[in-house]
């Protein structure tokens, strides 16, 4: 399908989920830049027992389609969602091009702004858990956290991470030693890069939560200019992870460290000018951290930001609670397995796009 782009699209798209396949059709009104379109897929879930025909003779239902409908407002920049690349994967999923991920990711039903039934974010949920069954993996499958260092390949050098081991008696500390989720992701953004679908060159990045400062170190191999985040008193092992890694004569990109609390203002630098990306891994471990993290997000972002956040699957009311609170103010989009570092991926782990509104 293509859309006619302008310097500003707003989109109202009304999606009705039946058995009989894809079309679409469009409408477009130049004068105030707004375009609607209607698109018809495949209802992949399992069939309803109520549904009924216009008689209302249960024929529908004896026929299996279940059909039900979801209306989606969405409306962003035509550069956040593009929409002239919506179609339908293998599995009937809608998938898109979002921000400047040059992928498609699935975009969640209620993303645009409009979840009638608000039930887009368990859906969501359910889905993940369902077909990536996570309690099956084996968790810390690429870090070994008694460790004081971690190796491993990234752009062609040998990176060791720093840990602390003894850290993680302290509640609620997790950021001093590596996990799957941190691996994943910066593998991703190497092989991304490598792919053409990322272009991280010469681009401002800043990374939330970074711990170890893996993902971050990844970055600025790759060309960024990266502003690695964390609380105060995370700050000196990522420093010296940051300083021991990064010192080489070939580097592409650059990295600073800075302190930074979700919920509280960020610094000057940190906004001016905004990230054109922002990254985070094992970032949603519970609800007030969800509240904070969304706080900061959409300061840290304008709809040119592209965020990139993955994650381990741990707490699934907790991931239900982020995706519900931030498709209020984003799209979002989840990335497929298939597009992951062929070597580093796993069912434990799950990664969204997220565009701002």
């Amino acid at each position: 399908m293509h859309v006619k782009q302008s310097k500003y699209l707003f989109m109202i798209l009304k999606i009705e989920i039946k058995n009989e396949g894809i079309h679409g059709k469009r409408q477009k009104k130049e004068e105030g830049k707004f375009h609607e379109i209607e698109l018809l897929f495949r209802y992949t879930s399992h069939p309803t027992n109520s549904a009924t025909n216009e008689n209302g003779d249960g024929a529908e239902a004896k026929r299996g389609n279940g059909n039900r409908r979801v209306v989606v407002l969405a409306m962003a920049a035509a550069s956040a969602l593009r929409t002239e690349e919506l179609e339908e994967d293998d599995d009937g999923e809608t998938v898109v091009g979002l921000g400047s991920y040059g992928g498609k990711v699935r975009l969640l039903a209620g993303a645009g702004g409009c979840d009638v039934e608000g039930e887009a974010a368990a859906a969501e949920t359910m889905l993940l858990w369902g077909i990536q069954q996570p309690t099956l993996a084996r968790p810390n499958a690429f870090v070994s956290q008694s460790s004081l260092a971690l190796a491993i390949e990234a752009c062609g050098h040998s990176l060791s991470i720093l840990q602390s081991p003894s850290s993680l008696i302290t509640p609620g500390v997790t950021g001093s030693v590596m996990w799957d989720s941190g691996i994943v992701l910066g593998k991703f953004l190497e092989h991304a890069v490598d792919s053409g679908m990322l272009l991280l060159q010469g681009k401002k990045v800043v990374e939330l939560g970074s711990g170890c400062g893996l993902v971050g170190c990844i970055s600025a191999f790759l060309g960024a200019q990266v502003i690695l985040t964390d609380l105060p008193d995370r700050l000196r092992l990522l420093r010296k992870n940051v300083e021991t890694n990064l010192n080489h004569d070939d580097m592409r990109g650059s990295a600073v460290v800075k302190e930074l609390i979700w919920g509280d203002d960020p610094d000057r630098d940190l906004i001016e000018p905004l990230p054109d990306y922002v990254l985070g891994s094992d970032v949603i471990y519970s609800e007030g951290a969800v509240e904070d993290l969304m706080e900061t997000l959409l300061q840290l972002s304008g709809t040119q930001t592209t965020i990139i956040l993955a994650g381990e699957l741990r707490n699934d009311s907790i991931l239900e609670y982020f995706l519900d609170t931030a498709m209020k103010y984003f799209f979002v989009g989840r990335v497929d397995q298939a597009q992951f570092h062929p070597d580093y991926h796993s069912q434990r782990v799950a990664m969204y796009v997220l565009v701002k509104k």
